[in-house]
This record gives C-alpha cells, sequence and structure tokens, in this order.
C-alpha cells in the first residue's frame, strides 16, 4: 500500500452456513481469527480518485481451511479499485472453521497525510 494510506478491517456480523454462502450475510457468534492480511497496493492515480477517505464493506467467503473463496465489495468503487482489492484479500488467511462461512468486514482507507 503506498505511504500514508492503511485499511484497517473493522469485523462485524460473520455468518456460519453449511449450504453456499448467502448473498447477505446474518448474525453468528463468532468472529474467524485472521492470520494473514495482504493491504492492497493502490497506484496514485486510484489514491486521488479515492479522495481523503473510502470505506468499503466487504463480504468474504471463507472456506473450511482458512482460505478465502470469494471476496464481493460493496459500495461504490472504481472497478480497478475492485480488482486490486479482491486480488489481495483472496491471499488473506483464516484460521480453520468448522464450515466455510461468509464473513462482511469494514475497510477504511485514509490518504491523509
Amino acid at each position: 500500500m503506498a505511504p500514508g494510506t492503511e485499511a484497517t478491517p473493522a469485523v462485524s456480523a460473520p455468518t456460519d452456513r453449511s449450504q453456499p454462502p448467502p448473498a447477505v450475510p446474518t448474525e453468528a457468534p463468532n468472529r474467524p481469527k485472521l492470520l494473514r492480511r495482504i493491504d492492497p497496493e493502490f497506484n496514485q492515480r486510484m489514491l486521488d480518485d479515492m479522495g481523503r477517505n473510502l470505506v468499503v464493506m466487504v463480504d468474504l467467503t471463507i472456506r473450511s481451511d482458512g482460505t478465502v473463496a470469494a471476496v464481493a465489495p460493496q459500495g461504490l468503487m472504481t472497478r480497478s479499485m475492485q480488482r486490486v482489492l479482491v486480488a489481495a484479500m483472496e491471499q488473506w488467511r483464516f484460521e480453520p472453521l468448522l464450515q466455510q462461512r461468509v464473513h462482511r468486514i469494514e475497510l477504511e482507507f485514509n490518504t491523509n497525510p
């Protein structure tokens, strides 16, 4: 990630499902533990387009082995920013789970000096 930017995941309302994940997650008692986080590396043009702050909700489908099966950003982002974000988050790793689940997180990108 470029200097002066940071992505801080704020975890909210994870879900557990034995079937393929639904489009909208529902609440579950435990949140998965993040073991490895790769930050997206936005280029300067993307950062300029972003403005000072950007908050994005992301639905992650996490497999039972802790790898990420799918990344679905919610809200307004350019396609190029979505590609960079998805490529980074697909590399995230969590502690193994009992079953695949959808987990919603909030990312805040701050480009203030």
